[in-house]
Parts: C-alpha cells; structure tokens; sequence
C-alpha cells in the first residue's frame, strides 16, 4: 500500500502540534523536577534549623549559673513546686516518703500472670 499524497500532507499539518504537545511534556517533567528538588531542599533546611534549635536548648538546660543554679528556670521552677508540696504534705501532717523507688514505674508492665 503506497503512501498518498493526501496522507502526507494531513501529516504536515499535525507535525506542528504534535511537536508543540512534546515540547510541553518535556518542560512539564523538567519543571516538576526542579519544584520537587526545591521542596526536599527546603525540608532539609527545616530539619537542620530544628536539629540546631535543639541542641541549643539542651545546651542551655545543662549550663549552670555562677551561683550553682541551672541555667533553665524549668528546673527552678520544678524546685519550687516539689518544695510547697512537701511543705503542704508536712502541714496536713502526712510525712513524705523518702524510701527507694523503682526508676521503672510506670514504664514495665508485668504480663505474665
């Protein structure tokens, strides 16, 4: 079967389109590349940031004031709060335990009964 020159030039007309559609696909792929490398870009700045923050924070939760008292005032606070407990537990008249306790509490449940 022999080509028509009715069929080449429907052809013609479509190479023009059919180059354009290609084109486009091809630049679509490079685009959705580039947006995608920027993204992960971006989350491994977003995670060093927080990486650094933390390490900051832990930094400054160990270091100790010139006057022997930790630099967090979580700690102080923490201070405070276990001090009016025990000043209110002494003041109903119930004396504080000061026996050993298990550093697991709470944390191992035994199953095997």
């Amino acid at each position: 079967m022999a080509i028509q020159p009715i069929d080449l030039q429907t052809m013609y007309a479509q190479m023009g389109t059919v180059a354009q559609n290609v084109a486009h696909q091809q630049q679509g792929a490079k685009l959705a590349e580039g947006i995608q490398q920027q993204h992960t870009v971006q989350q491994n700045i977003e995670q060093t940031e927080r990486v650094q923050q933390a390490a900051h924070d832990e930094a400054q939760a160990t270091s100790i004031h010139g006057d022997g008292g930790a630099a967090g005032g979580d700690a102080a606070l923490f201070q405070e709060r276990k001090r009016s407990s025990d000043d209110s537990a002494e003041s109903v008249g119930t004396v504080p335990s000061h026996g050993i306790s298990d550093p697991r509490i709470g944390q191992h449940i035994d199953i095997t009964r």
